[in-house]
């Protein structure tokens, strides 16, 4: 099932929206998403529904998903780095990994290469607002 979930992750990134960082839980699933084309609510739709799809080709059964979804909107770009940190951190929090790498349903598709220099304040602003939002 988690597979099946960051295929789709990984699909829309290239496709819909630009996916900063997934975390794909045994529960639910967090993804911190810059979107700019579509409605937040139409890539929340299409991520469900395409891996929906999938599931149903593995055989799975396809009601995995709650009718809606919580959000927050990140109006501060000093937040974005924060929100990305917690993102990856959350199988270590919740007991899954001993280490954010180590857990292979999560990461950050546009930066593929990130590495623990990224816990960093300095360095996740760098990588963060630097790279993505073209400042420097």
């Amino acid at each position: 099932c988690a597979l099946a979930a960051v295929q789709v992750v990984r699909w829309v990134h290239g496709t819909h929206s630009r996916m900063l960082a997934f975390c794909v839980m045994p529960d639910h699933v967090h993804t911190v998403v810059l979107n700019r084309r579509y409605p937040l609510q139409s890539v929340v739709r299409l991520l469900k529904r395409e891996t929906t799809q999938r599931l149903k080709c593995l055989g799975v059964s396809p009601t995995i998903w709650q009718r809606g979804y919580h959000d927050h909107v990140i109006r501060r770009k000093e937040c974005l780095f924060e929100a990305i940190r917690y993102v990856l951190m959350n199988p270590v929090r919740a007991g899954l990994a001993e280490h954010w790498r180590d857990y292979p349903w999560s990461g950050s598709i546009e930066w593929p290469d990130l590495d623990d220099s990224f816990m960093d304040d300095a360095v996740a602003e760098r990588v963060v607002i630097s790279q993505l939002l073209g400042t420097d």
